[in-house]
């Protein structure tokens, strides 16, 4: 018997589940909102409002990865960066990339990487202060 499997039989439902939801969460800890259909389906690959980034704020534009309990390290890839980069652009944001390590131990869960120009600027203004 061929045809559409249920959702909850893909092995990879349950990740993207828990992927969205840290996404959401993340929103909502910057005050942002998340894209919908972000990480797109395979039929909407090429759809812009699919390939531009997961969350965005009023100044920020945000590709966001969860990063599974078991695992030890992770590597950040340019095609990453392009994507949020073209993104930030489109929408005339801040590119960044959230990090979201489940079950982290030693350290904190969350994490924000921003270009270095914008890290500059922004202890720029610490020091101001």
């Amino acid at each position: 018997m061929s045809g559409p499997r249920p959702k909850a039989f893909d092995p990879n439902y349950d990740r993207a589940k828990k992927s969205t939801r840290e996404e959401r969460k993340t929103a909502k800890r910057l005050g942002g909102r998340t894209y919908s259909r972000s990480g797109g389906m395979p039929w909407s690959r090429h759809d812009p409002t699919t390939a531009c980034g997961d969350l965005s704020t009023t100044e920020l534009h945000i590709e966001h990865k969860r990063i599974e309990p078991d695992t030890k390290s992770i590597g950040v890839k340019r095609d990453w960066l392009r994507k949020v980069t073209v993104g930030a652009k489109r929408t005339m944001k801040i590119p960044a990339m959230a990090f979201h390590f489940e079950g982290a131990q030693g350290h904190t869960e969350d994490w924000l990487m921003l270009p270095m120009e914008v890290a500059e600027r922004f202890l720029s203004a610490l020091r101001e202060d």
